[in-house]
């Protein structure tokens, strides 16, 4: 009998980065009790917050520094595997980042696969979190990679990764694989077939995310139905109003609108008595609010903030 999963969702957050189901078909990697299946492959925090990866891999193609390991740690709320090196930095100092990797809470500390044996050692012998070492294809001494010290495969082959695997699965039937898994579900299915206990997944870019988004945004469906307004509220006697509901809205002439763009009200209103907000004068579908750099409080003197000051900016958002 398949197992009827509960699934829990808001509507703030259910807009995030899933992997893909395939992923969860492997065994996954056990590590101080919790299980890994999935880790995403990426240091971009908003991703990190917003996904539902087992694990983060955090390499990137600089220098490895500490305050990036450090924020990367402090920002997720999933482990992090943090690289520490292998290739350009190496020696004593990818020995140095990787104490530091475990000192500031990383599960885990990645080497790239130029990285000598020796090397590997003196880590072994300064950490005691997991090191992964990359693979890149199968002429990687994988023995001597163990015995140096290694605990976890990461493999890193392209589109020959299910190959990979396999070789190695074949020769080191008990040893953990991390795979990149490739781009559709079936090359990941392959990845997981040849032996690989854990998928590496590569999410959309932030551009690629935001596409989608903005797409929705433009059309005129949205807009109409209610949703972000570039302009402050218009009563009938022609003037803007802008201000928060705590505190008495200020009218605002032609000349100190600048360039807001007046919007026509979807039903009628009657004149606000001086002095009132014109959302507690009369009923309306809108509510105006504030929507960027902070509260939005008008100053104590009772003026308008200059037309551009960012407390200008607000939005319509229907209620």
């Amino acid at each position: 009998m398949e197992k009827k999963i509960p699934r829990i969702s808001s509507a703030l957050c259910r807009h995030i980065v899933e992997v893909p189901q395939e992923i969860f078909s492997c065994s996954g990697i056990v590590i101080w009790g919790k299980r890994i299946k999935s880790l995403v492959f990426t240091t971009d925090i908003a991703i990190i917050r917003n996904c539902n990866a087992d694990a983060v891999l955090a390499v990137y193609p600089f220098t490895p520094q500490q305050v990036i390991s450090d924020t990367l740690i402090a920002a997720s709320y999933i482990p992090v595997f943090c690289g520490v090196g292998g290739g350009t930095t190496g020696g004593h100092r990818c020995v140095m980042l990787a104490r530091d990797a475990e000192a500031l809470g990383a599960m885990g500390v990645v080497l790239n696969a130029p990285i000598p044996n020796d090397v590997v050692d003196n880590i072994r012998k300064v950490i005691d979190i997991p090191i992964v070492c990359t693979v890149l294809n199968e002429r990687t001494d994988i023995a001597a990679r163990l015995e140096a010290g290694a605990q976890i495969l990461n493999v890193s082959a392209a589109s020959r990764t299910p190959e990979v695997v396999a070789h190695i699965r074949n020769n080191f039937p008990d040893v953990p694989i991390i795979a990149t898994g490739g781009p559709t579900g079936e090359s990941i299915a392959r990845t997981i077939a040849a032996g690989a206990n854990a998928i590496s997944y590569t999410p959309p870019t932030t551009n690629e995310l935001f596409r989608e988004l903005m797409d929705k945004y433009r059309g005129e469906d949205y807009r109409s139905a209610g949703g972000c307004y570039s302009a402050p509220g218009r009563d009938n006697s022609g003037r803007v109003w802008q201000g928060p509901l705590s505190l008495p809205a200020v009218p605002v002439s032609p000349s100190q609108r600048g360039n807001d763009v007046p919007v026509k009200s979807k039903s009628p209103v009657s004149k606000p008595s001086e002095g009132t907000c014109p959302s507690r004068a009369r009923p309306s579908p809108l509510l105006p609010v504030f929507s960027a750099c902070g509260t939005g409080f008008l100053p104590a003197c009772g003026q308008p903030f200059p037309a551009f000051s960012p407390f200008r900016i607000l939005s319509r958002i229907r209620i």
